[in-house]
This record gives structure tokens, sequence and C-alpha cells, in this order.
């Protein structure tokens, strides 16, 4: 039961993390100061807004709740892997607002 819980809570946290990094990516990149530094991404970040955020929350949404709706033991590491890379991308968030 605990392993359950910790998968749901990781799994909440990774999507509540990706749709925070969308809000900052277009706030911060499209109407602020700072650039993307990838070329597809950002033909995407300035030209269709919209279709960005939708794909980057769809997909990863999609690929979070494929990882928790397995069982395997590698789904509990990729999503602990997960959650920290996102945990790091918010720190770094968080660097940038405050430093602007």
């Amino acid at each position: 039961m605990e392993i359950k819980m910790l998968k749901s809570l990781t799994a909440s946290l990774l999507i509540c993390f990706n749709v925070l990094d969308t809000f900052f990516t277009l706030k911060y990149i499209k109407y602020g100061p700072l650039e993307e530094g990838n070329p597809i991404l950002q033909s995407l970040v300035y030209n269709y807004p919209c279709l960005f955020a939708f794909l980057k929350v769809f997909g990863v949404t999609a690929f979070t709740l494929f990882l928790w709706m397995n069982n395997h033991k590698i789904t509990k590491k990729c999503l602990t892997i997960l959650s920290i890379f996102y945990i790091c991308l918010m720190f770094l968030w968080g660097y940038v607002i405050f430093n602007i």
C-alpha cells in the first residue's frame, strides 16, 4: 500500500511541476527576457504557444500515467528520477525568477 501511495504522490508532483514548468517557460521565454536554446521548441514557443503548452502538458501527463499504471519496479525508479529532475528544474526556475 505504501508503494502505491508513493507512486501516486510522485506522479502527482511530476504533473504539477510540469504544468508549472510550462507556465514559466511561456512567461519568461515567450513574454520575458529569456531565450529558448532548442531551435525546434523556440519556433513552437514563439509562433504557437498554445500548441506548445498542450503538447508539453499532454505528453508528460500521458507518459506519467502510463508509468503510474505499470506495476514494474522500474516504474517507481523512473517516476522518482523524473521527479528529482523536475525538483531541480523548479529550483532553477526559482533562481531565474528571483534574479531577473
